[in-house]
C-alpha cells in the first residue's frame, strides 16, 4: 500500500515538473486546460505575473507541486478505497456461487 502511495505522490510531483520543463526548456506550447487537468495547483503561480526574485518563485513554484502531491495522494486514496470495496464485493459473489 506504501508504495501504490508513493507512486502516486511521485506522479504529483514529476508531472509538474516535466510540464514545465517541456514548456520552458523545450519551448512546447502546452494548453491551459492541459495545465489545469495535470497541475490543478498551477492556478497559483499567477501569483508569478508580476516579476519577483528568484527565492518567491522557488517557494511558489514548490508549494504549488507539494499541493499537487497532497491532491494526487488523495486521488489515489480514493481509488485504492473503490477498488477494493468494488473488489471485495466481487469476492463476495463469487464465493456465494460455489
Amino acid at each position: 500500500m506504501l508504495r501504490y502511495l508513493l507512486l502516486w505522490i511521485a506522479a504529483g510531483v514529476l508531472i509538474p515538473v516535466l510540464l514545465l520543463t517541456f514548456h520552458y526548456r523545450i519551448g512546447i506550447q502546452i494548453p491551459d486546460e492541459t495545465w489545469l487537468f495535470f497541475w490543478p495547483s498551477s492556478i497559483m503561480t499567477m501569483a508569478l505575473e508580476r516579476p519577483f526574485d528568484l527565492w518567491v518563485t522557488i517557494k511558489v513554484l514548490g508549494f504549488s507541486i507539494f499541493i499537487n502531491a497532497v491532491l494526487y495522494l488523495v486521488i489515489g486514496l480514493v481509488l485504492k478505497v473503490i477498488f477494493k470495496v468494488i473488489g471485495s464485493q466481487m469476492y463476495k459473489h463469487e464465493s456465494s456461487d460455489v
